[in-house]
């Protein structure tokens, strides 16, 4: 398939099933990445500092995707997929050559020009965007619950609020999917370093959301869950300031 159809695919979810990845495909083209950094690496910073950048670019993509899926009414998502439905059915006979049913040329050409005409409309439905969270404890949740579940197809293990300090936060991580096949008790901070892509990914989604902070993560390992890794948000002194300026009289 060209690579340019990948700018062809709707920003809506659509089709009969969710479209995955492989698993063990994403972690060999991860560990593939993560090689490759490391040998471009002057130093383990150096490497982290890599890592975070792919991830940031990433999350802030995360961030327009999310927040544009969430402002589309159910209703108008439902008409997306019959769309991507009576499509991908379409698709399938015309690419059949074998098939002797298979419809001329223009009428594929008149599919296709309903089809464009159809979605186009969708656009005029949505009434307004999502609007913007404001606050630390919704932003953290939608990354808890929407962009672990987009990611890796679950909510996170948990988020923790910092005891005694108003800046820090936790997402932990039971089961890192795209580090589950390399092992932090030969190297704890080598472990650490390959799980700054998702730091990029969590600091890109909440800096381009007005939450600028600090992202990094810890190995913590227990019996039960071996590969633990728990991400520590360290918002930046203004952003609480301004929380408690807006909502300390509420």
């Amino acid at each position: 398939m060209p690579a340019s159809r990948i700018y062809d695919h709707s920003l809506l979810p659509h089709g009969k099933t969710q479209q995955e990845v492989s698993l063990s495909v994403m972690t060999l083209l991860y560990q593939e990445m993560i090689q490759r950094l490391y040998k471009q690496s002057d130093s383990i910073e150096h490497f982290q500092s890599k890592l975070n950048d792919v991830g940031y670019r990433l999350g802030v993509n995360v961030l327009e995707l999310l927040n544009y899926r969430a402002s589309v009414p159910v209703s108008i998502i439902s008409k997306a997929k019959d769309l991507g439905n009576t499509m991908s059915n379409s698709n399938t006979v015309i690419t059949n050559n074998s098939t002797s049913n298979a419809p001329t040329t223009s009428s594929n050409a008149s599919t296709l020009s309903n089809f464009i005409d159809e979605f186009n409309s969708l656009g005029k439905d949505i009434p307004r965007m999502k609007r913007r969270d404001l606050q630390i404890i919704d932003i953290l949740q939608f990354i808890h619950g929407t962009v672990w579940s987009y990611l890796f197809g679950h909510v996170s293990s948990d988020l923790v609020k910092a005891q005694g300090n108003e800046t820090e936060y936790r997402i932990i991580d039971n089961e890192p999917q795209w580090t589950q096949f390399i092992s932090g008790a030969r190297n704890q901070l080598h472990y650490e370093s390959c799980n700054y892509m998702l730091c990029g990914v969590i600091q890109g989604f909440l800096k381009e959301s007005g939450f600028p902070c600090d992202v990094s993560a810890h190995w913590q390992p227990s019996d039960e869950q071996p590969q633990r890794i728990v991400f520590l948000i360290q918002f930046h002194q203004q952003v609480v300031a301004r929380e408690q300026l807006r909502y300390s009289r509420a």
